[in-house]
């Protein structure tokens, strides 16, 4: 499987392999395919509870099967519009809110593909204004 990841304070996973650490606060791209069908980008705020110097991954946002989907803490939007559990793509596919321990997250199914994207840390989820991740794109 072709898989990139970001997780945590956060650690990256290319689609190479390569496993590295990125400590910058902020919103940050993710990945932008080259055709511009999908773009993912994380937003990370520093860790003041634990690490100091550390960045904490609170939020992502990805642009693909027609639709903008948004997660800060546990909440998903989809299309502007706050999603509880699921909701059908303009373009085809589900998008739906999981819950994994202490990490929320969404999976997007579409044509039996599936992206799955998690964060862990909620505290910083309050100050994030709907649509601030996704309106960066």
């Amino acid at each position: 499987d072709n898989v990139c990841m970001a997780a945590g304070d956060p650690h990256f996973t290319s689609f190479g392999g390569e496993h590295f650490n990125f400590q910058q606060v902020g919103v940050l791209p993710l990945y932008h395919s080259g055709d511009g069908k999908m773009k993912v980008n994380v937003f990370t705020c520093p860790w003041v509870k634990k690490y100091v110097g550390a960045a904490s991954q609170v939020g992502v946002a990805i642009e693909a099967e027609g639709s903008k989907i948004e997660l800060v803490g546990t909440k998903m939007t989809v299309d502007g519009e706050i999603v509880s559990s699921s909701k059908e793509l303009s373009a085809g596919g589900t998008a739906m809110l999981i819950q994994e321990g202490k990490w929320s997250g969404f999976m997007i199914i579409s044509e039996g593909s599936t992206f799955k994207a998690m964060v862990a840390d909620q505290y910083h989820a309050s100050d994030i204004p709907p649509g601030y991740i996704y309106n960066t794109m």
